[in-house]
């Protein structure tokens, strides 16, 4: 069922749409690649519910969405975000697989950029350093152009 069908549906009956309800709507929206969606629904259940306990779950779906729609500026800003807030449970883990996501989105040179803003947030990070090693051994032109101007490569 269409996610904005199920919100009007709640509302009609008068429910008032849970911060579970957002997430749901958030994960679905994002299964069905519809990322503009997957993020609008994040985001009213962060603005209808603010203290909810699913406030990270919330995030990371938007993180995931903006990742996976190429936005590489917000996705920059949300992570450093998340990453400066009181008890966050942000890690290398996080910048790796949103690089990933980046990745696959076709923006290979800023997802090298994400990795190496992780690298310097965490700068013994195995995970991360594991991916910025497979960058070098796979990375497309591209990649590794970025990859060189960041000082991971030499000459």
């Amino acid at each position: 069922m269409n996610t904005a069908l199920l919100a009007l549906l709640l509302l009609a009956c008068g429910a008032k749409p849970t911060a579970a309800d957002a997430v749901t709507a958030a994960e679905t929206s994002l299964s069905a690649q519809d990322y503009a969606g997957a993020i609008a629904n994040a985001k009213q259940g962060l603005n209808r519910h603010p203290e909810t306990k699913d406030w990270w779950r919330l995030e990371f779906i938007a993180l995931e969405a903006l990742a996976r729609s190429g936005d590489a500026a917000a996705v920059t800003a949300k992570l450093a975000s998340l990453s400066e807030a009181n008890g966050s449970p942000i890690k290398g883990t996080h910048y790796v697989s949103t690089a990933d996501q980046l990745k696959a989105s076709g923006a290979g040179t800023d997802a090298i950029e994400l990795l190496d803003q992780g690298r310097r947030r965490f700068p013994n990070d195995p995970d991360i350093q594991r991916a910025l090693e497979q960058a070098k051994a796979s990375g497309g032109t591209d990649e590794l152009e970025a990859l060189k101007s960041l000082g991971y490569l030499g000459e």
